[in-house]
């Protein structure tokens, strides 16, 4: 069969849905100005471009519904639930023109997948629906994969990192205290040692002069110190663990998102979720290993 599913475009993309998704959201939350009449503007032909990215895409399946039902099925309803998914409708649209060419779309979709669906034997249909299944949910899969990796990453390192972490907090307060103790090496301990030295000039000169020798001892002795603790370093690769741990903190899912992957699967080790991304990846190959360009529905192998 020839590979018309490279014809199928940006309407399966999960992270350009997501991000028209997140451009409608921002739609609404725009104020009046001109700045924001230019963003708005934007906006709205960002989606207006998604929009007729999917229209190319029914064009497609529209022309192959006779040959392959059953792979139409299955794409017509991901992209009906990617166009869904985005948050985008007619109302969105002040001209009218635009207005209408979404509801067209919306209708041609659901044209494409009833037609589609009405081709399929009951076996076809059962296994179409799963394949809708996965796909749709191969970007939660793909999320939790990456979310368990970076939770498990960080829990081998914990206690290297505490051990660092208390090295550099040690070297921090180190430099304050250095500060403060070069300071008042420049400023209280020769006045105190001045002091005392006339002090013992008084009663006995020779007192005097060997105290005078011992807070000149001190002196140098406060120097040096407060100037190792303000040399002293942060331990070895703490700012580079540092920022591998932060990009790893931004890979954990919000609460209520990582909840809904342990509905869907259990709270599983990554390599679980990776088995299950790949048993899923096997099934779909069954339904469009014979199309070219099927890959495309498939989850990366990073």
């Amino acid at each position: 069969m020839s590979g018309w599913l490279d014809l199928i475009g940006i309407g399966i993309d999960v992270a350009q849905s997501h991000q028209i998704y997140k451009a409608r959201e921002e739609l609404g939350q725009l104020q009046a100005g001109a700045q924001a009449e230019a963003a708005r503007k934007l906006i709205l032909e960002m989606m207006r471009n998604f929009v007729f990215e999917i229209v190319q895409d029914i064009k497609v399946l529209e022309d192959h519904m006779q040959t392959a039902p059953q792979q139409v099925y299955v794409v017509a309803r991901a992209l009906e639930w990617r166009l869904q998914d985005s948050g985008i409708s007619p109302e969105i649209f002040p001209d009218f023109t635009d207005k209408e060419y979404v509801q067209q779309a919306f209708t041609r979709i659901k044209s494409a997948v009833q037609q589609s669906r009405g081709r399929l034997y009951e076996e076809q249909l059962t296994q179409a629906e799963t394949a809708i299944k996965y796909i749709t949910e191969t970007g939660l899969l793909t999320q939790a994969i990456e979310a368990k990796s970076a939770q498990e990453e960080l829990q081998a390192t914990e206690t290297k990192w505490r051990k660092l972490s208390s090295q550099a907090s040690i070297a921090t307060k180190g430099k304050k205290l250095g500060c403060l103790l070069l300071f008042g090496t420049w400023t209280f301990i020769p006045l105190l040692i001045l002091g005392f030295g006339m002090a013992l000039a008084n009663v006995n000169e020779i007192l005097a002069t060997i105290a005078s020798m011992l807070g000149l001892v001190a002196w140098l002795a406060c120097m040096v110190g407060s100037i190792i603790l303000m040399i002293k370093k942060k331990p070895p690769y703490y700012e580079q663990m540092k920022a591998e741990r932060e990009e790893l903190q931004k890979k954990l899912l919000p609460r209520d998102v990582w909840d809904k992957v342990v509905n869907l699967w259990g709270d599983l080790s990554s390599q679980g979720y990776r088995d299950i991304q790949a048993t899923r990846g096997n099934f779909l190959r069954g339904v469009f290993g014979h199309v070219e360009g099927f890959d495309k529905f498939l989850p990366s192998e990073d």
